[in-house]
């Protein structure tokens, strides 16, 4: 019997908040479908059987008391049996630390926050840390790196926040020798104090102005706070325009509402829904957008480490999703990024967050594309129907690598489609129900002749359930917010 972990090399102990795998073999042979395996496993824990493969899911809340874990099998055909088992040692992360942050209150892309973690006593070392923020601390997928793996437990970090201020929680991983992190987090206030976005785009340009080509993982980190920065502002004018009095019939005094359509045409000079930004400034948004871009990806391809792409695909992900600071341009130079630096749609693996992200960046590229060209008739919007297809291609791919029947379905969802991915054998792909969510539909799979199958068959299943292209592309449909994920 052999153990891996989720990482695929030999386990030497269980972390117990990843899985472990054992296979079981007869000396000298592979996987035999002419035998019986049976397992079982002390103490008790949730598993996965199938054929020779014994999964052993996560399970933090296992009593560190246990030592280790016993895993035993048998195999057996109609005329011979044979038995074994193994032990796993049950590794315990890192305990007993502190966590700081100073100051506890800054300026959104001036101050620096420094941030210490120490005290940790652990007997599998050296330790090391990697540090996290968020402003959504329940939603487990809107944490975002701030830092590498490193040796050393503090970092030195802007940050930004929407106006006029916003609590954001910094999170320390800190791993053992086995990699097994302990999680601890602090809390700080980040405030804005730019009075206006002309104001914060002069910061921006002068951050961008002091990059340095010998530390392009400092460069990553603050172009993609310039990225986060105008994501904000542009929040803050999205809510101006919603709550406001600047639409039609006033157009902020800078436009005028033609008889019979609800939607402002701006004077020369002025830009946005509702007119209120000069164009000037817009056109600076643009081009500091762009810059950013551009040091992203230059940062990323002089030090290619799996933290920095992370950090990068979260970048794209605040960059697409801009309705107002986008345009054809800047959301073709998110592609390329996507294809040629990252190499997603050329067969790319993508761990389960980095899926999550290119799909997010996918739905902002439809949603951008919905809103500006809603009949679907330019270039651009024509190639996203193979791009897509390709993305999410390599979504579903990465899910399915490491899967084994009769573990749940991976489910991602965005406001245009939805994503699942299962693994199943051929007698058991009719027991399957795949369903995203109270918007998409079930879907359920059977077999014409069910007789004569090969129950050691196995399965990649994968469903996109799309709204219909009506829904999304359709100039007189409006929101479609509310229209269900009908096709599949």
């Amino acid at each position: 019997m052999s153990c891996t972990n989720s990482n695929g090399r030999p386990c030497i102990t269980w972390n117990l908040d990843s899985t472990i795998n054992l296979n079981a073999n007869v000396q000298g042979e592979g996987y035999n479908p002419l035998l019986i395996y049976e397992w079982s496993i002390d103490p008790p824990t949730q598993v996965i059987s199938y054929q020779n493969i014994l999964r052993v899911l996560a399970n933090p809340s296992l009593s560190y008391n246990e030592p280790s874990i016993r895993v035993d099998v048998s195999a057996s055909n109609k005329t011979q049996a044979g038995d074994a088992f193994t032990t796993v040692a049950i590794n315990t992360p890192p305990q007993n630390g502190i966590i700081e942050a100073s100051p506890t209150i800054g300026e959104s892309l001036s101050t620096f926050f420094y941030v210490n973690t120490y005290n940790w006593t652990d007997e599998d070392t050296p330790l090391t840390y990697q540090f996290y923020y968020s402003y959504d601390i329940q939603n487990a997928h809107a944490w975002r790196a701030l830092s590498t793996i490193q040796n050393v437990g503090y970092i030195s970090t802007y940050l930004t926040a929407q106006s006029p201020s916003q609590n954001a929680s910094i999170m320390a991983l800190v791993f053992d020798s086995f990699q097994y992190p302990s999680r601890i987090i602090t809390n700080i206030t980040v405030v804005v104090s730019s009075s206006s976005l002309q104001e914060s785009l002069l910061n921006m340009n002068d951050l961008l102005d002091s990059l340095s080509p010998n530390d392009p993982y400092q460069n990553l980190q603050i172009a993609s706070h310039i990225t986060s920065e105008i994501a904000n502002w542009e929040s803050r004018i999205q809510e101006d325009i919603e709550n406001g009095e600047g639409s039609c019939p006033k157009c902020s005094l800078h436009g005028s509402c033609p008889v019979g359509n609800n939607t402002c045409i701006c004077d020369s000079g002025w830009t946005l829904p509702d007119c209120s930004l000069s164009q000037d400034i817009y056109d600076r948004v643009i081009v500091i957008r762009q810059e950013a871009i551009s040091v992203l990806n230059e940062s990323y391809n002089t030090i290619q480490t799996n933290e920095m792409r992370e950090i990068l695909l979260n970048s794209l992900q605040s960059f697409s999703n801009s309705p107002l600071f986008n345009t054809i341009d800047t959301l073709q130079d998110v592609q390329n990024i996507l294809e040629s630096t990252l190499g997603i749609g050329n067969g790319t693996l993508l761990t389960e967050q980095e899926s999550r992200i290119v799909a997010n960046i996918t739905n902002n590229l439809l949603q951008f594309a919905m809103n500006s060209d809603c009949n679907c008739d330019t270039a651009y919007c024509k190639q996203l129907e193979n791009a897509t297809r390709e993305y999410l291609d390599e979504i579903s791919q990465s899910s399915l690598q490491d899967k084994i029947p009769g573990e749940p379905p991976t489910i991602i969802e965005t406001d245009l489609f939805d994503v699942v991915t299962t693994k199943a054998t051929t007698c058991t792909i009719s027991d399957l129900s795949l369903n995203a969510g109270s918007d998409t539909p079930e879907v359920r799979l059977s077999w014409d002749d069910p007789t004569n199958l090969n129950c050691s068959q196995e399965l990649a299943i994968k469903l996109y359930a799309f709204r219909s292209p009506g829904a999304i592309f359709n100039c007189d449909a409006g929101d479609s917010s509310s229209n269900l994920k009908p096709n599949t």
